[in-house]
């Protein structure tokens, strides 16, 4: 970790010839990847050097794995402050030109021009774009996102040694606040009937695959889905967030929620075949997410289109699954 002090900043001063920008890496851990995508690609294209503080989410605990700790290689490309205040006070009005990502219509738009230093603000205007960003950076870059291997325990490893299928179910938080009628569209859910049919299906076509349920909310995932299934072959794992995605990460098949925790995994996955996308209804696409631009130019993508199983309509079933957890 670096702290921003007298020294630093008059360096940079004397060095202002050299391109200097911050980006905060903030909120959920799928977040905190997009952010980090979006500034190695400023960094790469602009030579510049990237400058951060990764900022714990409302979920995260003092004793969750920092995502340095996930991905250790960050720290090869990314300088780290601990302090953003300090930062924030050191590059004040003429020192510093701060760029809003809603002003950003492509890609190319990301190339700066650097008389100051910059600051990125609104980061997740630029999601849209992120599958072409992501592809555009160079292997060492994206080799940033290899996990550390160190705190995967030697039962997942083995079991990632066989192709298999992941099925990612998001509930939890989502499902409360889509209670709410003003929100009830934004977190798109899909309904268990959903997850149980893609389960029996590719039981059937991928000759009897290991399919591993990853999901933030066990007990319901137990009470309207396991409870519907009859085979061995199906392991509903809890296990840690960092294991969860590690597993995604190298699936062969992957059915995905609308999270950008596994859409995040089909960018990053090398021997992936086939995600499963249930796709978002029109009636509704205002609601979505950048994220999603990621599914949608993916050709390994294979788009599922039937509004039936989307949770958001059905109020009584959403309500039925919440009630059931107490």
């Amino acid at each position: 970790m670096i702290f921003i002090n007298k020294f630093l900043y008059n360096n940079m001063k004397k060095n202002m010839k050299k391109n200097i920008f911050f980006l905060k890496i903030s909120e959920g851990f799928g977040n905190k990847i997009l952010n980090l995508i979006i500034g190695l690609y400023i960094k790469y294209i602009n030579n510049a050097e990237f400058n951060t503080i990764i900022i714990k989410s409302k979920h995260e605990t003092n004793i969750d794995k920092n995502i340095i700790d996930i991905f250790p290689k960050i720290k090869e490309f990314v300088n780290i402050h601990n302090n953003w205040d300090k930062v924030e006070k050191h590059f004040q009005g003429k020192e510093r030109n701060e760029i809003n990502c809603n002003t950003i219509k492509k890609i190319s738009d990301l190339k700066f021009s650097f008389e100051k230093v910059i600051f990125i603000k609104k980061p997740y205007n630029c999601y849209f774009y992120i599958y072409d960003i992501f592809n555009k950076l160079p292997e060492s870059y994206k080799n940033i996102f290899e996990i550390n291997a160190s705190l995967i325990d030697n039962k997942i490893k083995v079991l990632t040694l066989d192709d298999y299928i992941v099925v990612h179910i998001r509930y939890g938080d989502k499902l409360k606040l889509s209670l709410n009628k003003e929100n009830r569209f934004i977190y798109l859910m899909y309904t268990p009937e959903y997850y149980i049919n893609m389960i029996i299906n590719l039981l059937k076509k991928k000759n009897n695959k290991k399919i591993y349920i990853i999901t933030d909310d066990i007990k319901i995932v137990t009470n309207f889905i396991m409870k519907k299934i009859k085979s061995s072959n199906v392991i509903l794992l809890d296990i840690p967030f960092f294991e969860s995605f590690y597993i995604l990460s190298k699936a062969t098949y992957i059915v995905l929620s609308i999270s950008s925790f596994s859409i995040l995994a089909t960018l990053i996955n090398k021997k992936l075949k086939t995600a499963y996308y249930l796709e978002r209804p029109l009636d509704i696409s205002k609601y979505a997410i950048g994220e999603e631009s990621i599914i949608k130019n993916n050709d390994k993508v294979k788009i599922i289109d039937d509004k039936k199983y989307i949770l958001n309509y059905n109020f009584k079933l959403m309500l039925k699954m919440i009630k059931s957890k107490k």
